[in-house]
């Protein structure tokens, strides 16, 4: 078998990081729609109020226990941006540009809302979501463009932790 032969999972990997692009669009245009109402000033659970009392009750261990950047800024602003922030990251992961880059946006931007989002963001799927998106991050290329024929081989260890991840009926 020669080296032409072997396979590189290129195009796997640019197909499977566009297709989670498109995941995480459509989970940032869902909540863009749903998170004020759901966790914002007025909604259902305060998003604030959540974290007011995170960080009376674990102190100084409050972030770590409740990763989100919203931690700065929990306005509905804040959390409309951190939607619309996802939905062009989204777009630009799926047109295949910094990938790396956007992947790590994205899922500090997920992992941040899901910090606060409390009952309506603890379903399965976002954690999946998270898991699987941040061993994207890994596996993707370095270079600017999704495309690049340069870009290095994926880890044989990083591409069985994503079938794992990712395998019907979990891990």
């Amino acid at each position: 078998m020669s080296a032409a032969d072997t396979p590189s999972y290129a195009r796997t990997r640019r197909l499977f990081l566009r297709t989670l692009g498109l995941v995480y669009l459509a989970a940032f245009l869902s909540l863009r729609w749903q998170i004020v109402g759901l966790v914002g000033r007025d909604g259902v659970l305060p998003a604030a109020d959540f974290l007011a009392r995170a960080g009376t009750v674990l102190g100084a261990h409050a972030a770590w226990r409740v990763p989100s950047l919203l931690w700065l800024d929990v306005s509905d602003w804040a959390l409309h941006g951190a939607c619309v922030a996802g939905i062009a990251s989204s777009v630009l992961l799926v047109i295949g540009l910094a990938p790396l880059a956007m992947l790590g946006v994205l899922w500090v931007l997920y992992l941040s809302l899901v910090g606060v989002g409390q009952q309506f963001l603890s379903y399965q799927w976002d954690s999946l979501l998270l898991e699987t998106g941040f061993l994207a991050i890994f596996w993707a290329p370095l270079g600017w463009r999704l495309d690049a024929a340069t870009a290095r081989a994926p880890s044989p260890v990083l591409l069985w932790l994503l079938r794992a991840a990712t395998r019907p009926g979990g891990t």
